[in-house]
This record gives structure tokens, C-alpha cells and sequence, in this order.
């Protein structure tokens, strides 16, 4: 997802960044790059807790019948369920676009936006007066990952800190 991120570990401006991606995607190849999982996620929906579109029923027209915030970071591409949607022939009508998703959980407590988020930052975020709801269309599962450049990554002080961050990972699954 991160072209600029990937191309910087692969010129040594960055030791490793963490990326979710798609799990039904391939990993975007770039040679050298090494990427091991640290955990598993998904998406789900987020709506203020008096939401016109929570008294009906939740499926994909309701959904695409709402106008949606878009997270845009100059530094990552398309997300991968936009391009889900685009198999299926259908679009969201974009309301908004943020850089970032704590200015659109603020912005959703005071409108009809909807925001398609990864669930664990929705666990750890402030939510107060929000609600979530599954994504309703088959989009699979997400892996957040930590890439590095492979011989970069082996000088020790690099390979002590990622050790410490997949150890970390595996004592909070």
C-alpha cells in the first residue's frame, strides 16, 4: 500500500515501517523487502449512535446509500476495499476526506458520514457516541505487517528492535 514507504526501506531512509494489507492481495513485491505479520484484522463500519441509517437494515444498499468520509495520506494508495467495491460495480459517494482517522471520528459525531475503519484502531481509539457495524460486503481479513529491507535489517541494532516489536505483537495477541 505504501509505495513511498517501501522505496524508502529500500533506500535506507526508513528501518521498517508497519502496513496493513489485504490478505486476499498478493504482497507488493519490491526485492530485499521482508514482511512477517504481527496481527490479524478487519474492517468494520463507524456511525454516530443516533444514525438515520442504523433504524433500517444493514446491506450493501445501505452502505453505498450514505455518503462516507475517505481517509487520503499522501503516502499511501487506494485502499484495498475500494478496489472490492469496484468488483462488485459499485462506488461510495465520498462526503469528506480527512488525513487521518481521529479528525473523522470527530467529524462522524456530528453527521450522517460513515467511516470504514480497521477494527483494532477502533478498539483503541476514544469513540464516545459512535457505534460500528460489519462491512457489508465479503472484504476478508487484514495483516498488519512490519517491513524492512532485508540487508539493511541485519545490522544488530536494527534486528534487536524489530525482535523486541514481533515480541511485543505476539504478547498482545
Amino acid at each position: 500500500k505504501d509505495q513511498q514507504g517501501r522505496a524508502a526501506l529500500a533506500a535506507g531512509k526508513l528501518d521498517f515501517v508497519i502496513l496493513p494489507h489485504d490478505q486476499s492481495q498478493p504482497l507488493a513485491g519490491q526485492p530485499g523487502l521482508v514482511w512477517e505479520p504481527l496481527r490479524e484484522d478487519k474492517l468494520i463500519c463507524l456511525l454516530r449512535e443516533d444514525h438515520p441509517a442504523l433504524a433500517g437494515r444493514w446491506d450493501l444498499d445501505a452502505y453505498l446509500s450514505w455518503r462516507h468520509i475517505a481517509i487520503r495520506d499522501t503516502e499511501l494508495a487506494n485502499p484495498f476495499f475500494e478496489q472490492s467495491l469496484a468488483q462488485l460495480q459499485v462506488r461510495r459517494r465520498i462526503g469528506a476526506v480527512l488525513p487521518d482517522f481521529g479528525s473523522a471520528a470527530a467529524l462522524l459525531r456530528q453527521s450522517d458520514l460513515i467511516l470504514t475503519a480497521i477494527q483494532g484502531w477502533a478498539e483503541q481509539a476514544p469513540l464516545g457516541g459512535l457505534v460500528s457495524r460489519p462491512v457489508p460486503f465479503d472484504y476478508g481479513a487484514l495483516t498488519h505487517s512490519l517491513v524492512w529491507y532485508g540487508p539493511a535489517g541485519e545490522e544488530p541494532a536494527r534486528r534487536w528492535f524489530r525482535q523486541r516489536i514481533l515480541q511485543l505483537a505476539r504478547e498482545l495477541a
